[in-house]
């Protein structure tokens, strides 16, 4: 049995808020109360209504004189608490903790304003001091970055467990947003529209069920001419209309309310909209059974796509095009290397690492550490919103916690940087327990500027698995130099769990390394597809020494080298007969936020990969070997949750700038892939065979260097370096100066034997390094 949690349903009244309540019960959880937050005018019980509507940023109003009838439908206790303040913080993140909330008041006329967010705090304060047991608070947001990150917020102030299992639901399988419409339809839920917002959405549609199909084509039909396919307007997510639940499947109502056609009152506002005033309205008692309502459909596990890899990887094994090993000929690239001539190089980031190594247990050699941390920050001139990344690297997984407990307390504000996490064991130094490298993005200057922003979803979905630690499933950052422009998104790295359950668990009959696989590389296409990447530079797979030799780490890493190669084999940007996915836009924040909702409906659509941002004709006639992002497999001691496998992509490239310029070059010990963004920025990665004599491995990275017109002082470029353990921590080499990660061993994606893989990432300038 999974872990079953008691749940408080903060519920509107609207279709979302109880669809996402019956998804907790489908995943065994128990509801122990309702939640509601109503206008502060009207007492909890009053049926007096206001002839006005809050309009409110972050709650659903319309409808509240029925929200106490709820508490005798469902028989489940109801507790309401009025809304105070404003919408004070209108961005979409939200303090992590109470440490700060002084941010949430503003001074007007000697008189405070408080966030109106804040009014759930002493709501959710009062059900859980009725209700000890309660450890868990589940929302309806679909597509409101606003609205989740304030429920996030909250309930980790509170130690509550978010849930959101409707996030991102129309974009799981089968992909459209009238797929939530028909499910909540074939479950029996009546929601009736009690708020329109104008436009070709008029008072007509007001007290239609949504749940029919005629109502659906109707709203459909009139959404698309203001909107776009995959907006979130068929579902009311820009405030289009709203709606009130008023009845549903028996184990969950155990009466249906009945409002009268005289107690509705339909009251218009400027701009066309229109809302229902519900003067009296009543519990009926259910006695007969339901009609034939269906199960609650759970989205299925894996994407077409990505049921496509898995098919692959079962079936026979060809070597395909873009992993086949007959390269070793090959000393031309297909295009020459960028070669550096009159400029030198920078990087737009600022990279350290901090160790653990005095050789004591984890728990007592990390004081100082925090304070260490700071210091950095300060001499750089940095914050904590400037960094971009980490990776961990522990000795053991079962310092994981104590390492973790620390690592927070680095981290208190919102949008924490992404994160890796593996352990490596004894492949580090003989005293090292922890090695973490940072990546941080430097302030603007006159000459180069720079911007941040995150994606973290903290709540349980079936989207991909929640980020509760300390770290981002994204980062987002923006360059500018001379006018040209990158985006790249830095993404958390990925393992196996299933995103609803928050753990491992292979129900299927599918071989586990297939499976986690799969998996966790379709939670990396997830996040890749929300932050609206379009290329990845390159993609490094952790896999767990396998002691059972079961299967040796050389087939494992053909495995991953065979699924990431089959997401490229398709050349069109409709890949299996699936339509791009999209742009998931917040039409919540663009109801409230002017100039915004044009950029909505003008969006493109988004592809992963998209091959329409390689340079030239490069997507449409390149082999696939020379343009396929390299993969490289590491093998190390542990990942989290016992994982076999974890997905680390090195940079998610958005289009909108220059092309993409990918080379190869083959030499006879190494292999240089070099992407060019645009003119200002690349990145370059060596990888070096692993020789019968390790001495060699300088004079391998050397002659690399010389092709690539750079000097040894060019290993100091802020990058990784994934070194062979074989060759000694201790001894010093001149190309080993950053981000050094110590492997087991290191595999390309063809399955042979690497000793070293740099990756440097860069920025031409006339600074010199």
């Amino acid at each position: 049995m999974d872990e079953s949690l008691n749940v408080i349903a903060l519920i509107s009244g609207g279709k979302d808020s109880f669809y996402s309540l019956m998804h907790c019960i489908e995943n065994g959880h128990k509801i122990v109360a309702l939640a509601n937050l109503h206008p502060p005018q009207t007492q909890p019980h009053s049926k007096e209504e206001s002839p006005s509507d809050m309009n409110s940023f972050m709650y659903q109003t319309v409808g509240h004189t029925v929200i106490p009838l709820y508490e005798e439908a469902l028989g489940i206790p109801l507790y309401r608490w009025p809304i105070s303040g404003i919408a004070v913080d209108t961005g979409t993140t939200y303090g992590m903790t109470g440490t700060h909330d002084e941010s949430h008041i503003t001074q007007t006329n000697q008189e405070s304003i408080v966030e109106e967010t804040e009014s759930l705090i002493p709501l959710l304060k009062w059900v859980m001091r009725e209700n000890p047991s309660a450890n868990a608070l589940c929302t309806g947001a679909i597509l409101s970055t606003y609205q989740r990150t304030r429920v996030e917020a909250i309930s980790n102030r509170l130690g509550l467990i978010p849930l959101s299992y409707l996030w991102q639901y129309p974009n799981l399988p089968p992909g459209t947003q009238v797929s939530l419409l028909d499910d909540m339809k074939s479950v029996g839920l009546d929601a009736r529209i009690v708020k329109v917002a104008g436009g070709e959405l008029d008072e007509s549609y007001l007290w239609q069920s949504l749940t029919t199909d005629h109502v659906i084509k109707r709203i459909e039909k009139a959404t698309q001419k203001f909107g776009t396919q995959d907006d979130g307007a068929l579902l009311g997510e820009g405030g289009e209309y709203e709606t009130l639940v008023i009845d549903g499947p028996s184990h969950l109502f155990k009466g249906r309310i009945d409002v009268k056609d005289t107690s509705r009152h339909i009251i218009t506002e400027t701009g066309g909209t229109a809302w229902l005033h519900i003067s009296d309205a009543k519990v009926i008692m259910k006695t007969d059974p339901d009609k034939a309502i269906e199960p609650i459909r759970i989205p299925p596990q894996f994407d077409p796509k990505f049921s496509s890899v898995i098919k692959a990887l079962q079936g026979p094994r060809p070597q395909t095009d873009a992993l086949s090993s007959q390269e070793k000929d090959e000393k031309t690239p297909t295009e020459p290397l960028h070669v550096l001539t009159g400029h030198t190089l920078s990087t737009p980031m600022v990279q350290w690492t901090m160790k653990v190594s005095d050789g004591r247990p984890i728990a007592g050699s990390t004081l100082g550490f925090i304070e260490k941390f700071k210091l950095k920050l300060k001499n750089e001139g940095l914050k904590q919103g400037n960094i971009v990344s980490s990776i961990a690297i522990l000795r053991s997984m079962q310092d994981f916690a104590v390492i973790n407990s620390i690592y927070k307390e680095l981290f208190t504000e919102p949008n924490p940087p992404a994160r890796v996490t593996i352990a490596c064991g004894s492949s580090m130094g003989a005293d090292t327990n922890l090695i973490i490298h940072f990546t941080a993005l430097r302030p603007s200057t006159d000459f180069v500027t720079t911007s941040r922003k995150a994606l973290h979803v903290q709540s349980r979905s079936y989207w991909a698995p929640a980020n509760i630690g300390p770290y981002s499933q994204a980062v987002i950052t923006t360059t500018s130099v001379n006018e040209e422009e990158i985006q790249g998104v830095s993404i958390a790295g990925q393992i196996p769990l299933v995103p609803h359950l928050m753990k491992s668990s292979n129900t299927s009959l599918l071989p586990p390394a297939v499976f986690e696989a799969a998996l966790s590389l379709q939670h990396l296409w997830r996040i890749g597809i929300a932050t609206n990447v379009g290329w990845w530079t390159g993609v490094i797979t952790y896999l767990v020494c396998d002691l059972s030799q079961v299967c040796d780490v050389s087939q494992r890493a053909k495995l991953a080298g065979e699924a990431w190669a089959h997401l490229y084999e398709a050349r069109s940007n409709d890949v299996n007969g699936e339509t791009a996915d999209e742009e998931v836009a917040d039409l919540w924040e663009a109801n409230y936020h002017a100039g915004w909702r044009g950029h909505g409906t003008t969006r493109r659509s988004q592809n992963l990969p998209d091959w329409t941002i390689l340079e030239g004709s490069m997507g449409e006639s390149a082999r696939l070997r020379d343009v396929l992002p390299p993969l490289f497999a590491v093998e190390v001691a542990a990942l989290p949750q016992q994982s076999l496998i974890e997905w680390h992509a090195l940079l998610g490239v958005v289009p909108g700038g220059r092309p993409l310029a990918p080379r190869r070059l083959v030499l006879q010990h190494s292999v240089i892939y070099q992407l060019c963004l645009g003119t200002q920025y690349q990145q370059v990665i060596i990888a070096v065979a692993f020789p019968s004599d390790l001495s060699q491995i300088s004079s391998y990275i050397s002659e690399a260097f010389s092709h690539l017109g750079w000097t040894a002082a060019h290993a100091h470029i802020g990058g990784l370096t994934y070194c062979d353990a074989l060759l000694s921590e201790e001894e010093p080499i001149w190309w080993r100066v950053c981000g050094t990660i110590p492997c087991h061993s290191l595999w390309s994606a063809t399955g042979e034997r690497l000793s070293v893989v740099l990756i440097r990432n860069t920025m031409i300038s006339n600074v010199s390094v």
